[in-house]
């Protein structure tokens, strides 16, 4: 007798922000027509999405936790969309592909969204180091960087330390490489909220 190989069942990343549409997104649904009854209908495992109201992330939480459906929240501190949408973008392109290396995965995802109170997107290391030099250090709690085009080893590197010396020793720190990317690099960094103690009488 002989085992029967199955292929595995393949990742569904899908992608939500108020935009109309997104070009070559296979899973993409608006941010307005998002429900329980469309992320089923989709059989996502991930949910990138920006743009959404405070009232819009309680109700997907709620809702995404109950079908199994990792949902993710990607912000900019400059309120840039475009870099968002590039970031989603590429996220979800290394996740489909199996580009080498295959070292990026849901579980990073989740990882660091559940680390963090904000994933914050930049595509460009220019926006990074203006956002380092204006916030506070100790509130980074990690990052996933995707190098893109075809970065030798060396500028590999010396990206991925351009982004860890900001980052504490116990922060969570991955990377990788992802040929297709949109614009200069993709980095989602994890950040926690500011936590105001109440001043003693």
């Amino acid at each position: 007798m002989f085992d029967i190989l199955t292929e595995p069942d393949l990742l569904r990343v899908g992608i939500s922000a108020p935009v109309k549409e997104l070009d070559e997104v296979d899973i993409f649904i608006q941010l307005h027509l998002l429900s329980k009854a469309s992320i089923v209908e989709a059989r996502l495992d991930l949910l990138l999405v920006c743009g959404a109201s405070v009232q819009q992330r309680e109700f997907l939480l709620e809702t995404t936790g109950s079908i199994g459906c990792i949902v993710v929240f990607i912000d900019n501190p400059f309120n840039d969309t475009s870099a968002i949408l590039n970031v989603m973008l590429n996220v979800k392109g290394k996740l489909d592909s199996n580009q080498m290396p295959n070292n990026i995965d849901i579980a990073d995802i989740k990882n660091l969204a559940d680390q963090a109170d904000y994933l914050l997107a930049f595509d460009s290391f220019a926006a990074l180091q203006d956002f380092f030099d204006s916030a506070i250090l100790d509130r980074f709690v990690g990052a996933i960087h995707l190098s893109h085009d075809n970065t030798d080893l060396e500028t590999y590197e010396k990206q991925n330390q351009s982004i860890g010396k900001f980052l504490s020793s116990y922060a969570y720190f991955t990377s990788s490489v992802y040929l297709n990317g949109k614009a200069q690099c993709t980095v989602l960094l994890g950040m926690q909220s500011i936590i105001i103690e109440p001043q003693s009488q």
